[in-house]
């Protein structure tokens, strides 16, 4: 497999790679194919260190795979670390302005007598589940249960595995669509064509189940 060469090693911050993914359209398009949360509220959950694993893994996958190797990108994160953070802001809740209201006294009012009814208590709702779960918690579990591995928690990793994949795969195409310079070959189109359709073909039925 071709590898993605870095052009410079930067160390990586995970505020300044958010500012750098919401500052460039390709980047914002990959990251909120996955991501549906707005930016202000990633920076700071961020600052808070509140960030699930998946958002935290594919954030350090766009680092490494695409920033790193990109002059463009490479500028903008250094321009951001040079700012002491100030480009990356998290904005504050907007205060409401309440107008003044004359205080009024209100005249007495006999309320009349309600019978109480008593009403059934509402169901309890099931706990929704989390939309991801990330490789990080899934090994925790595993470790859990003494390093014993079910097969849904196989399969999950394999298809954090198939996740790094479609980044990486991402990665390349979009340098050979937006640059000069092609990483892959026709043939290497061919293939990933043949490899994702075998793949749909082969969990058609399994995505059905629901």
């Amino acid at each position: 497999m071709l590898e993605i060469k870095k052009l410079k090693d930067l160390e990586y911050n995970e505020l300044l790679t958010l500012g750098v993914i919401e500052s460039d359209e390709d980047l914002r398009d990959i990251f909120t194919e996955d991501v549906k949360i707005p930016f202000n509220i990633l920076f700071r959950l961020s600052k808070d260190n509140e960030l699930n694993d998946s958002i935290k893994d594919l954030l350090i996958t766009i680092f490494d795979k695409i920033i790193v190797t990109k002059k463009e990108f490479i500028d903008k994160y250094l321009r951001l670390a040079n700012t002491d953070g100030t480009s990356i802001s998290v904005s504050e809740p907007t205060e409401v302005p309440i107008k003044h209201v004359e205080e009024v006294i209100p005249p007495k009012i006999e309320e009349p007598v309600v019978k109480e009814i008593p009403i059934s208590p509402k169901p309890k709702k099931e706990k929704a589940l989390p939309r991801r779960f990330g490789k990080n918690a899934i090994v925790k579990e595993i470790e859990k249960q003494d390093g014993k591995t079910t097969p849904a928690q196989l399969a999950a990793l394999s298809t954090n595995k198939l996740k790094n994949v479609y980044v990486n795969l991402n990665a390349r195409l979009i340098k050979d669509m937006l640059l000069e310079t092609k990483l892959l070959s026709d043939e290497d189109y061919r293939d990933i064509v043949a490899t994702v359709t075998i793949v749909e073909r082969k969990l058609e039925k399994i995505l059905k189940k629901k």
